[in-house]
């Protein structure tokens, strides 16, 4: 068996090649989708259906707001975090009763409500800690 030498351009030149090729047969161009492809498809999940109208006697409370964020997952926490940071007065919506951020691990070096604060963090003892 003879051993094969490949470099990373060689690789890229060669996967390239093989690319065009496969799709210059395919398609005319990039924008071309099957009509059916283009359609919308629903799979019956509740979300994916028009929420019912609420009476106004049953809303107990409206609330105005720049930036709404459903669930306090770590995405949802940290685009809270964050838009608030930008000055948006933020509303951050969760269906348990605390936030969800699995881990233990979610952290902020030197963000701008740590500095506004006066906290000092080391970073490097942060993450030293973490790989322990």
């Amino acid at each position: 068996m003879s051993k094969v030498e490949l470099s990373r351009r060689g690789f890229l030149k060669s996967t390239l090649a093989a690319t065009g090729a496969a799709m210059a047969g395919t398609a005319a161009h990039a924008g071309d989708i099957p009509e059916k492809w283009q359609r919308p498809k629903c799979s019956g999940w509740s979300w994916e259906k028009p929420a019912p109208k609420i009476a106004p006697e049953q809303i107990k409370k409206t609330v105005n707001t720049d930036v709404v964020v459903i669930g306090a997952g770590l995405a949802g926490f940290a685009a809270a975090l964050a838009a608030a940071q930008e000055g948006a007065k933020v509303v951050l919506v969760e269906k348990t009763r605390g936030w969800s951020c699995r881990g233990g691990h979610i952290t902020a070096f030197n963000s701008s409500l740590q500095k506004k604060m006066g906290i000092d963090i080391d970073a490097a003892e942060i993450v030293r800690r973490l790989v322990a």
